[in-house]
């Protein structure tokens, strides 16, 4: 069941705004032109290690949804293992689950935003896939409650010939906060792929990758514009991690 922005984290994310004085990002498109559309599955280029591909990537979504039903941030990432293996690689890593949304992690952000002191485990919006919240959410290298790296991750109903679930991961770059007409928002960094390189580059760096692929989702060069409206740009590929068995 979709659910709005918590309460809780927009009040703690707008008195953060407040009390960081960071004030609004350079003036954004009102609309950042659109691609014509995906790329069907069958003129993606052929993968480097086929095993790593899902024969029926058709059925992963290309976007993330927000809780009013628009496209929010791209899917990037896939990668098939188990949920052991998913958990314990991001924390090999050096990626930070967020704490969930309650009063007192509120009121932390707040303290953050007071002293503009650090809050590595800050938590996260929610985005939808597959008629449901992420799964599992991770940042790092924060810098106060303004700025972080950070993913969403959805568990799919799509499994490897093994028998193990491909994970769904969204991940992009926060670079700023302002005030979005009603409420304050993180601005993601327009270079998504970047975002994708880091992940894939910590995953490989931890020795679990077995083979990695990729297939493309949309056309290359693709242009568009996340949930809050800002824009972001993409070679269109979504990279494929297979974990060691």
């Amino acid at each position: 069941m979709e659910q709005r922005r918590s309460p809780l984290l927009a009040l703690a994310l707008a008195a953060a705004l407040v009390l960081t004085a960071c004030g609004r990002p350079d003036a954004l498109p009102a609309s950042a032109p659109r691609a014509h559309g995906p790329v069907r599955a069958a003129d993606a280029p052929a993968p480097s290690e086929s095993p790593a591909v899902p024969a029926d990537v058709t059925l992963l979504p290309r976007f993330t949804r927000t809780a009013r039903g628009r496209s929010g941030d791209p899917v990037n990432v896939l990668i098939a293992g188990t949920e052991r293996q998913i958990v314990e690689g991001f924390d090999q890593a050096g990626w930070l689950p967020a704490d969930p949304v309650t009063l007192w992690n509120a009121l932390r952000m707040l303290k953050a935003g007071v002293t503009r002191g650090d809050y590595p485990t800050a938590p996260m919006s929610t985005l939808f896939l597959f008629g449901r919240e992420q799964d599992l959410s991770y940042q790092k290298n924060p810098r106060s409650i303004i700025a972080r790296d950070h993913l969403r991750v959805w568990k799919s109903p799509v499994f490897d010939p093994l028998g193990r679930p491909y994970w769904v991961v969204a991940a992009t770059k926060d670079i700023a906060v302002y005030w979005n007409k009603t409420h304050s928002t993180h601005r993601i960094d327009p270079d998504v792929d970047a975002e994708r390189q880091l992940v894939i580059d910590d995953w490989v760096a931890t020795g679990r990758v077995a083979r990695q692929a990729a297939y493309l989702a949309t056309e290359p060069g693709y242009r568009g514009a996340n949930g809050e409206g800002d824009p972001f740009v993409t070679d269109g590929r979504v990279v494929v991690l297979d974990l060691v068995e």
